[in-house]
């Protein structure tokens, strides 16, 4: 969603707080024939569509509303199956027949659409249809409804805010190490505090606003924790958000508020990490391997590690946490808490740092690019 139409579908109450004007049940009729007009444009152009759409329709649908509504739609609506021929290679054929002679662009255009097998009509509607604007328009998936649309939009809606978040607080009924989990596996950067409840715990994570680089990726996966969050009932979301014109604010999602969350969460596939695991078995099958073992608790905070390897000649593990999006001060703040610890390892990939900053240079720290071998694993634990 476009940051104008997000803050057009936002007010700021007294308390700096953000409200968000979303779609709701008494939106559902203008979504409806919303729906209904992509339906007949199908096989179209999007341009086409997009000019169709411009204004809203005779149903006195908002006009803030209907602009978000518009954006979200066009990219669910799938495209049609991919046609021959493609219109890379038709265009490099083209420009090549067309340096090769001085004929006229419709004799240029009649002999190479022979070559394909077409007409010449149809070459032409081909030619740019690889293009946003110029591709064409799928069926509207069957389950694609009026009141799922308005919870995509409220969802995109919530997004935007997200992306220029400072700091966000989530605390949830559901059992916390699986969330704490699940925003380590999508590389979050963030400190779990244990709550009142048994096995539960407070997340606090960086926004993107409190970062240098990487801001619109990191922002990607902060809203896929949201989207895993409110599965719970029971769960509530605290944002300091930077606003355009407004300043900071805060935003507060709960399990009450309208926004799209799948009925049942999406397994986490990480192949790098299950490659890691599998390797370490076969180059040390004389050391016992534990995936994700208990958390540490280090004062009020909770550490993860990811893996940890036991010697049975020794009776301390030595323990490993695959970092993700990771800053300076994040690592020394982490190394700290580990105090004089020499067998917690941080595994930093330096491509996803998200400041100016290197990591810091500590026996602790292992660096890799890209991948994590478990060679260099085996190698840090014996030196």
């Amino acid at each position: 969603m476009e940051p104008q139409t997000a803050s057009r579908l936002s007010l700021v109450a007294p308390g700096a707080e953000l409200w968000l004007d979303y779609l709701t049940e008494a939106d559902e009729l203008w979504l409806t024939e919303l729906l209904a007009e992509c339906g007949r444009h199908t096989g179209r152009k999007v341009v086409n569509l997009r000019e169709h759409l411009a204004d809203p329709l005779a149903l006195l649908a908002p006009k803030h509303k209907w602009r978000a509504a518009v954006q979200v739609l066009l990219r669910l609506l799938p495209e049609p199956p991919r046609r021959e021929p493609a219109p890379r290679e038709v265009r490099a054929q083209l420009f090549r027949s067309a340096a090769a002679c001085q004929d006229r662009r419709a004799e240029v255009v009649a002999r190479v659409a022979g070559g394909f097998g077409v007409g010449s009509h149809e070459l032409e509607r081909s030619l740019f249809a690889d293009l946003a604007g110029e591709r064409a328009i799928g069926v509207v998936p069957a389950d694609l409804t009026a009141a799922r649309l308005a919870l995509r939009v409220n969802q995109e809606l919530v997004d935007g805010h997200l992306k220029r978040a400072h700091l966000v607080l989530v605390t949830s009924s559901e059992p916390g190490h699986a969330l704490v989990r699940r925003a380590r596996q999508l590389g979050l950067i963030c400190v779990a505090r244990a709550s009142g409840e048994a096995g539960a715990a407070r997340l606090e994570i960086s926004g993107p606003f409190a970062l240098f680089r990487k801001t619109e990726r990191y922002g990607r996966a902060l809203a896929s924790l949201l989207a895993y969050a409110a599965r719970a009932q029971d769960f509530e979301l605290c944002a300091t958000c930077e606003t355009r014109d407004r300043g900071r604010c805060t935003l507060r999602i709960t399990g009450a508020s309208p926004i799209f969350a799948d009925s049942a969460p999406l397994a986490f596939d990480s192949r790098a990490r299950t490659r890691l695991l599998r390797d370490l078995s076969k180059l040390a099958p004389n050391l016992q391997l534990v995936a994700e073992p208990l958390p540490i608790p280090v004062g009020d905070e909770l550490l993860f590690p990811d893996f940890q390897l036991v010697d049975p000649r020794e009776p301390v593990p030595y323990r490993f946490e695959l970092v993700g999006f990771w800053t300076r001060p994040h690592l020394t703040r982490r190394l700290a808490q580990l105090g004089s610890t020499e067998r917690y390892v941080l595994c930093v990939d330096q491509a996803r740092g998200c400041g100016e900053d290197d990591a810091p240079q500590d026996p602790r720290v292992l660096r890799y690019q890209g991948r994590l071998r478990a060679a260099d694993v085996l190698a840090r634990l014996r030196a």
